[in-house]
């Protein structure tokens, strides 16, 4: 998508993307599993490369409930579950 555009401004455009996908997702789910699912399966069909995905959706995840300790989200990729660990 964005060939033309930077590293820095493609992360950018996506955030702002996400961020208004985002918005739109929890309007019709609550469980944070399927939005973080739902997030990146949209973010992937735009175009945008796994490295920015991962990093939008850990960002968004972490900040999903305003809390007073800081909530931690760790993405892990495999062909089985056992693989992702």
């Amino acid at each position: 998508m964005f060939s033309f555009a930077p590293t820095g401004s493609k992360k950018k455009v996506a955030m702002e993307l996400a961020q208004k996908k985002l918005k739109s997702i929890k309007k019709s789910e609550s469980d944070n599993y399927k939005i973080s699912g739902k997030l990146y399966r949209f973010l992937i069909s735009k175009g945008y490369n796994y490295d920015i995905v991962k990093e939008i959706v850990k960002d968004k995840m972490e900040n999903v409930y305003k809390l007073s300790v800081p909530l931690k989200v760790d993405i892990n990729t495999g062909v089985t579950w056992y693989d992702a660990k």
